[in-house]
């Protein structure tokens, strides 16, 4: 199960994965959803006036697909 919350940038922690991309002004990706925020990225967010951004801790779960079912083709 997926958590997501808000959390301000001066509570931030090496090693918290981001739930969402951070762009600048040209829609450019600073940060990728997924990425594990390292010092770097924490002190960069920072120093552009991110006030927070959204967290996830846990994995989605894995739904079962029917890719394995046969698919039943009409004849004409």
């Amino acid at each position: 199960m997926v958590r997501r919350y808000f959390v301000p940038t001066r509570l931030l922690q090496v090693g918290m994965k981001i739930d969402q991309s951070i762009v600048d002004g040209t829609n450019r990706v600073l940060i990728a959803r997924g990425a594990e925020l390292d010092d770097f990225m924490i002190n960069g967010l920072s120093k552009l006036g991110i006030s927070g951004v959204y967290i996830r801790e846990g994995e989605e779960e894995m739904m079962e697909s029917s890719a394995d079912e046969p698919v039943a083709q009409e004849t004409l």
